[in-house]
């Protein structure tokens, strides 16, 4: 039983290098077991009602499993392992789950699940059917044998007899049933045979089955016979045949009749030689030795390669299914192509390691008679056979195969045996004190005891299939012991103080390193280590075998300075002139003071508060009941300056308003205070302060360094407030009119406004609409001066819109279109025409060309007037169309009235706008002689001034 192990080299795509690592998903391969194992080997071909047990082998971690059986989902495998107990080819997939999506699948393992008889599974390698006869000129009988190849251990396996059949070729139509039984001397005999290892022998067994037939004359159809054997489970798996299925051997016999026996002691057919090699080394030469030795009646044989037969209940007999790039004539794969030569001898190159099945035919002449056919089907086990198999063994790291390791063990410690062999592929199994330690079937081994290691390698196509390592031998040494202690110059062991740890071990050649709160100090690597810091020290001892020792962790609690803070009693540092600023120190149970100024003690300043008077750095020094002494940081004291501070603001205050006086002192982060004749003013404390009486005002501030100082007095006036008047100014119409004059009180003031010229509004500049206009007059304060303000409207002339002439036939009469409004006034003139001369649009009946005149007022009183003229003249009429036809009647174009009016010119073009006719004055029509039908335009102007009309006339005839 093999493990079977396929891999596929995984081709790298771009699609995996994003911004990311993403490695690449290895293709799995699949190992078979027995049920619930993971190292016990089981075969592909089984019996039909038993199982295996498939196991996908990877290194990746974050994947998912789906199983697949011919190509399709297997519903719930999506676990590592899979039992099967189905024939199919069977391939696993795996699904990356982490953030790199990626998937793979791995080769297919095809497993033969068979019908099998009651002893099981028989493991055949190969045989033949054959005439075993050697009295055919005296028994009219053909003695068959049946041999079936096998291994030792399958001989009781195989049935006690078998039934071989016989067909007619014409029409495979069933002839004779022959029974035939195992043969009590020939069967179970073995043949030792040529190994692919030097000094090595394999050897094969065989099953042998008796039986025989009448070959009388009346064995006479043309066509000649075959025979097969009933179908045996099963054929030994192979790497170039799919599955496992029944062995079925065949044979062919021709027509009796033409069967000449001309030598006694004789066969009627022939046999196979004794195989004479079922296994050879990869990449060397082979010769494969098929002999047949047939009757001395025939004098040819023909020798070639077909395939191995198989066969169930409906097909008696039928062709292997070859697997892929594999047949009958290249049944192998071979850098020399492998050929059956005239004498049965196959010879090539194998290039590949695997197990190859192939069946060589025999057919036996008298002449240009075949007589028989002989078939033997057999396998050849292609080993790898390398120049030196012996793996070796390397101790390293667990997971570490590069950190290699001494042979010594520490106490306690594990190492990881490494296991190399010059083959790929194999199976392992571990030794320690020559005994096979269970489970230990990987290239690693994992172990934390003393002995002596070997490592079996076993490779089913290998020469030698096995080999044993050199033994490695694992001693323990125990790990060195060490103790830690800590000791200080200074006698107390005070926080920031250093100290000294020691250690002590009983190591030899020792190397230390220690470490503070599990972390580790990189430049101690010493027996003792000097240091300020407190924490849990640990060492560790690492001895010349590399055992380690680790001491007992020893805390460092150094004992806690005591607190040094130096605070002023006020929020400054500086004190001012004249004064002193309060130092004061914390307070504690069991402390002492020392002041220091500039770093140098003050003689006497021993209490926890010292009032400062002058500039420098001080400092405090507290000793607790420990004899740990803290020194707090510098406060520097300096002399403050005294601030300053004005005002300014206005001198006067009109009575009943208020003006705003402002502070500005000399440095940032005052303190202001306002008085009124000397007292604070409740809530005035910014820079600004908003006065409403008269008196005299000052302002106290305060610096950072609570020195104070107060402003000069400032004296703030009440006064009166002036009287200011503006003369109204009456509505204007229209912007034509001349400038009013303004007048304001008092007198000298200045007038501002839209309009405004000097001391005079002018409609014309302001434009219609209202507009506001101030008088300011300033006086010699703020309350003798002011403004006042008045609007002008300046309104908008009645809208007289009329057209500017108008025209009427002689006798006719005509309205005058005024504009309409209900709040107007109309004038009409002259009356004399008109029907009523004071609405807007009078009937006019003039006699003769009139100018009239319109005079409208509003209601505001605004006036506004226009002209227009009516001129009494002739219309002239023009015609659409006429028809120059000579019938006498519209033969011309005839503009009626035309001769009633002056200055009449007429221009008639045709359609692509060249002039066809032109007159002035128009005495002589325009008659269309040779012009085409159709339209005309024209353009006619007449009177004084001129008129102008525009169109088309159609000439139709």
């Amino acid at each position: 039983m093999n493990y079977v192990y396929l891999f596929i080299v995984w081709l790298l795509t771009g699609s995996i290098a994003y911004a990311q690592d993403c490695p690449s998903l290895g293709v799995p391969s699949i190992k078979l077991t027995k049920v619930g194992f993971s190292t016990e080997k089981a075969t592909a071909s089984f019996c039909q009602g038993e199982r295996v047990q498939l196991n996908a082998l990877t290194n990746a971690k974050t994947v998912t499993y789906q199983w697949q059986r011919n190509g399709k989902n297997i519903d719930g495998a999506t676990g590592s392992t899979l039992l099967v107990d189905q024939s199919g080819a069977y391939t696993v997939m795996l699904y990356r789950t982490d953030s790199c999506p990626d998937s793979t699948t791995s080769a297919a393992t095809i497993i033969s699940a068979n019908q099998c008889g009651s002893t099981g599974l028989l493991p055949i390698i190969g045989g033949q059917l054959e005439d075993y006869n050697g009295n055919a000129e005296s028994l009219s009988s053909m003695l068959l044998r049946a041999a079936y190849l096998t291994n030792s251990t399958s001989l009781s396996k195989f049935p006690p007899s078998i039934k071989a059949y016989v067909y007619r070729k014409r029409d495979s139509s069933s002839v004779a049933t022959v029974v035939m039984v195992r043969g009590a001397v020939l069967d179970g005999q073995y043949t030792p045979l040529p190994a692919a290892c030097n000094g090595d022998s394999s050897r094969i067994n065989s099953v042998v089955y008796f039986g025989s037939i009448n070959f009388l004359p009346s064995v006479n159809d043309p066509a000649g016979y075959f025979m097969t054997t009933e179908p045996v489970c099963c054929r030994e798996v192979s790497d170039n045949v799919k599955g496992t299925g029944p062995v079925v051997f065949y044979m062919e016999f021709g027509d009796r009749t033409k069967y000449k026996i001309s030598a006694p002691k004789s066969t009627f057919g022939g046999i196979f030689n004794l195989p004479t090699r079922v296994e050879t080394c990869v990449n060397q030469p082979v010769r494969l030795y098929n002999y047949a030795y047939p009757g001395v009646n025939f004098n040819k044989t023909v020798y070639s390669l077909v395939s191995p037969s198989t066969g169930d209940a409906s097909t008696p007999i039928k062709d292997v299914t070859w697997a892929s790039t594999y047949n009958a004539n290249s049944f192998m794969e071979t850098t020399n192509p492998l050929q059956i030569s005239g004498t049965g001898i196959i010879t090539g190159t194998p290039s590949t390691v695997g197990t190859y099945r192939y069946v060589v035919k025999a057919e036996l002449y008298q002449d240009t008679f075949k007589g028989f056919e002989i078939r033997r089907e057999l396998s050849l086990q292609v080993k790898e056979c390398p120049a030196v198999t012996t793996p070796s063994i390397f101790i390293s790291a667990v997971g570490k195969p590069s950190e290699r390791l001494k042979s010594t063990l520490c106490e306690n410690g594990v190492v990881q045996l490494n296991a190399k062999s010059p083959l790929k592929d194999v199976d392992f199994q571990w030794y320690r004190d020559s005994v096979a330690i269970n489970g230990a079937t990987d290239s690693i081994l994992i172990t934390r005891q003393a002995g002596r290691y070997t490592v079996l390698v076993t490779k089913e196509l290998a020469c030698p299939r096995t080999a044993f390592s050199s033994p490695v031998s694992l001693t323990i040494s125990p790990n060195p012991t060490v103790k830690l202690a800590v000791s200080s110059s200074a006698g107390s062991l005070c926080q920031g103080n250093s100290f000294t740890l020691s250690a002590a071990s009983s190591a030899t050649g020792a190397t230390y390193s220690w470490q503070r709160d599990t972390a580790t100090i990189a430049v101690a690597t010493s027996s003792f280590y000097r240091t300020n810091l407190a924490g849990s020290y640990v060492v560790t001892v690492t001895d010349a075998n590399g055992c380690s020792g680790r001491s007992t962790a020893l805390p460092v609690v150094p004992n806690l300075l005591p607190e040094a803070t130096l605070a002023s009693a006020a929020s400054t540092t500086s004190f001012c002139p004249g004064s002193t600023l309060r130092l004061q120190a914390n307070a504690g149970s069991g402390l002492t003071y020392q002041w220091l100024k500039n770093d140098s003690p003050i003689a006497g300043a021993t209490s926890a508060m010292y009032e400062a008077g002058t500039v420098g750095q001080y400092k405090i020094v507290v000793q607790d009941a420990n004899s740990c002494t803290a020194v707090s940081s510098a406060k520097t004291v300096s002399a403050a300056s005294v601030p300053t501070v004005r005002i300014n603001g206005p001198a006067q205050l009109c009575r009943s308003m208020s003006v705003n006086l402002n502070a500005t002192g000399n440095e940032p982060l005052l303190q202001y205070t306002w008085l009124l004749n000397g007292t604070s003013i409740p809530g005035a404390l910014t820079t600004t302060y908003e006065a409403k009486s008269g008196g005299l005002y000052q302002v106290r501030v305060t610096n950072t360094n609570q020195c104070t100082a107060i402003s000069s007095s400032w004296t703030l006036t009440e006064i009166d407030k002036a009287d200011i008047r503006f003369d109204s100014i009456p509505a204007l119409c229209g912007t034509d009119g001349m400038p009013v004059r303004l007048t304001g009180t008092p007198a000298g003031g200045v007038f501002s406004g839209n309009g405004v010229s000097g001391e005079q509004f002018s409609p014309a500049l302001s434009g219609l609409g209202s507009h506001e206009i101030v008088y300011t007059f300033t006086g010699t304060s703020t309350c003798q001066g002011g403004s006042a303000k008045r609007t002008v409207l300046v309104r908008p002339l009645p809208d007289v819109n009329v057209p500017s002439e108008l025209a009427i036939q002689p006798g006719e009469s005509i309205n005058l279109p005024g504009p309409v409004n209900g709040n107007y006034q109309y004038n009409w003139t002259p009356t004399l025409t008109l029907d009523n001369p004071t609405i807007a649009r009078p009937m006019a009946r003039p006699d003769s060309t009139t100018t009239y005149r319109l005079a409208i007022q509003d209601q505001f009183g605004c006036e506004s007037s226009a002209s227009l003229v009516v001129y009494v003249e002739s219309r002239l009429y023009i015609p659409d169309a006429f028809t120059p036809n000579g019938d006498g009647q519209n033969d011309v174009w005839e503009l009626r009235n035309v001769s009633k009016l002056n200055n009449v010119d007429v221009t008639v073009f045709n359609r692509w706008g060249t002039i066809v006719f032109h007159s002035s004055g128009y005495t002589t029509p325009f008659n269309g002689q040779d012009l085409p039908d159709g339209p005309y335009a024209y353009v006619i102007s007449y009177g004084t001034p001129k008129k102008r009309q525009t169109g088309q006339v159609m000439l139709i005839r």
